[in-house]
Parts: C-alpha cells; structure tokens; sequence
C-alpha cells in the first residue's frame, strides 16, 4: 500500500464488514438486538437461547445473499417465525445453526420472489452457488472476524474513532480532514497506515503469530 498516493487516485478498499463496523463502535461483550420471541416462548426457552446465540451467524448468511441491511433483519425476523414453527420437528441431538441456515435460505428464496419485479436480483442458480462458497467459508470467516476485533481493540482511540467514522458513519475524508485541521492528502495517508496496521495485524493471527497482548498498534 503507497501512502504517498494523491487523494484524487486514492481507492480505498473497505475496511470491514457489518461486523467490523460493530466492533469498532461497540464495547467488547455488547450484542445486536435479537429477533423478536414468537409468542408462547419465553425469554429463557430452549428456542429463544439457540435463536440469540446464532442471530449474528444467521444475519451474516442472509447478507451474503441479500446485501441491503434492512431487507436482511426482515428476512431474519421471517426466519425465526418460520424455525418456531417448525422447531418441533427439529433434532436437539444434531447442531442448529446448519438445519436454521436451510430455512433462512428458502426465506432469501421466497423475498426475492416478492421483489423480483421491483430490484435486480441474482438466477437462482447463482444465489445457490454464492450459499455454497458461503457455507465453506464460514469457519475461515468466523476466524478473521475475531482477529478484526482484538486488532481494532489495540488501536489508539483516536485512530479507532477515525476508522469508525470513515468507514462506519461514512463521513467524507474532506469533513474529517476540516475537523482535524488537516489536509486531505494527509489524512489519506493517516487511514492508509492505520488500514496498513491492522491488516498486518489481521494476518499475523491468521497465522498463529499474534503480537503480544501488551502490545498495541500504533501510527
């Protein structure tokens, strides 16, 4: 990565996810608001606890397939509904998240069919195949997400609060370059050393060679 590049040919490349975005805004240990119960299930029922404890999961496999966040959240609070009513059926002795990724695909399926003729939308054939790669990434996935959150977490405020606001609030480089009373040229070459640290960061835990827990990572 050239930080010596001019703002007019800079391209950035995002740096995170949804879930990235969260971990640079949350504090560790805070969770996304849920789906809704289905009535006649409390709280603290054995639906409800597989539901909360694999939200995040199945909201990540409908945006690989449905990319707009407010379509996604509606698909999952359809696919709770759906995983209720057939909760009966289902076999405590397997895992849960595979049979409730079945049903959430097949509600993708039917939301697609709503909107077909109103959005530009995949064949399903390729809608099966991107489900696929998605299934066979999901472990590989899951791993960079926590390294993405310990490395944010070793980051000087300032500069996760920077990242945050580019890439999560999308504030333009120009506002925060005003803000900060500096040029625009060099607050990309500030994001481009902090984009620059935490990837290294990222690939050293890919590899098992994470830096030290004192350590923390620093422009």
């Amino acid at each position: 990565m050239d930080p010596s590049r001019s703002p007019e040919h800079a391209t950035e490349e995002p740096l995170t996810d949804p879930e990235g975005c969260r971990a640079a805004a949350e504090p560790a240990g805070s969770e996304p608001p849920s789906p809704s119960f289905p009535d006649g299930d409390p709280p603290g029922g054995a639906f409800a606890g597989l539901i909360v404890k694999h939200d995040r999961a199945l909201l990540r496999y409908i945006m690989t397939l449905i990319p707009r966040r407010d379509d996604a959240e509606e698909i999952l609070q359809r696919t709770a509904a759906t995983l209720w009513e057939h909760f009966p059926q289902y076999d405590r002795t397997r895992p849960f998240l595979p049979w409730a990724l079945r049903f959430a695909y097949f509600e993708v399926l039917n939301f697609r069919k709503e909107m077909a003729r109103d959005r530009l939308v995949f064949r399903e054939d390729v809608l099966a195949l991107i489900a696929e790669t998605r299934g066979q990434l999901e472990p590989e996935l899951d791993a960079r997400r926590a390294a993405l959150r310990s490395c944010l977490d070793r980051l000087a405020p300032a500069d996760l609060s920077l990242l945050r606001r580019r890439y999560c609030d999308s504030s333009s480089v120009g506002t925060l370059a005003e803000e900060a009373g500096k040029t625009a040229k060099a607050l990309y070459r500030r994001l481009d050393r902090i984009r620059e640290l935490v990837w290294e960061c990222v690939t050293r835990r890919m590899a098992h060679q994470a830096p030290r827990p004192e350590e923390g990572l620093s422009t």
